[in-house]
């Protein structure tokens, strides 16, 4: 599928690497640097400003995502903490930190509630509330490191994956431990990506959704999950899509069309 892409805006942004970049609902755009910094910007007249520089990590910053409703901002950082922002006013609310230490590769807020999931280099999956700012619930049961997990639109499911490959599916609900489905062998050299669709279907008996993943192997996967009387993980379609490492897959908002770039310095869309 070919599109027609423009470039609108452009700003050296950071003093290193830029490691992730969100927009809110609102159109506010944050970035995270090495630089141990979170900036805030707004796109005017097609020029990026810079509305506020957020400073407060003593590490690099290797993750940040907005809030479902735009208010909050969550970084997380090789320094062990994710720290959660007020977007207007740039305030630190507070900072969790990783029992075990260890760099927070990626975070994620619940859609439907105060809950926010961190992970990393522990093979630790933490899940914090944030009203209480206190952590909740611990989740053992990967071995290897967590770059990425992702909520279910209705906030019902948490998919988590690791280095070594696997993906493994949870309620997300804090009382509830046990695994519901998993895939030892996603992805043969590691996951990288994790994200669901935002199109699923609720029924009396079962719950149904999508979910798409990429990994190390250059391979993006569909994959689709029910929850109810069955919990499954089955794959749907696999395509290779990168040469080198597939390193990003994102969902359009129409849950339709799907993005995927990787290590060949490609951007490719799929539908």
């Amino acid at each position: 599928m070919s599109l027609n892409v423009s470039k609108i805006g452009e700003s050296d942004a950071h003093t290193s690497d830029i490691t992730s970049c969100h927009f809110s609902k609102n159109g506010i755009l944050a970035t995270s640097s090495s630089d141990q910094t979170i900036k805030l910007w707004v796109l005017k007249n097609k020029e990026l400003h810079e509305i506020a520089t957020l400073k407060g990590h003593k590490y690099g910053v290797n993750f940040c995502c907005f809030s479902p409703q735009g208010t909050l901002l969550a970084s997380a950082s090789t320094d062990s903490t994710t720290i959660i922002w007020d977007v207007k006013t740039g305030d630190n609310l507070c900072c969790l930190v990783q029992p075990s230490g260890f760099a927070v590769r990626v975070c994620q807020f619940c859609p439907q509630s105060a809950f926010l999931a961190t992970a990393g280099d522990d093979d630790l999956v933490c899940i914090w509330n944030i009203g209480e700012k206190e952590l909740v619930r611990t989740i053992r049961d990967h071995e290897a490191t967590i770059f990425s997990l992702a909520f279910s639109p209705d906030g019902n499911i948490l998919l988590t994956s690791d280095t070594v490959g696997r993906c493994k599916v949870w309620a997300a609900q804090p009382n509830h431990s046990l695994m519901l489905a998993g895939v030892e062998e996603a992805h043969d050299l590691g996951v990288n990506c994790v994200c669901f669709s935002p199109l699923h279907s609720s029924g009396v008996l079962e719950n149904a959704y999508s979910a798409a993943t990429c990994g190390n192997d250059g391979f993006l996967a569909l994959w689709k999950l029910k929850t109810g009387a069955e919990n499954t993980i089955s794959l749907d379609r696999r395509v290779f899509a990168h040469d080198g490492s597939a390193m990003c897959v994102d969902f359009a908002a129409d849950g339709v069309l799907i993005a995927s770039s990787g290590g060949d310095k490609v951007v490719k869309i799929w539908a």
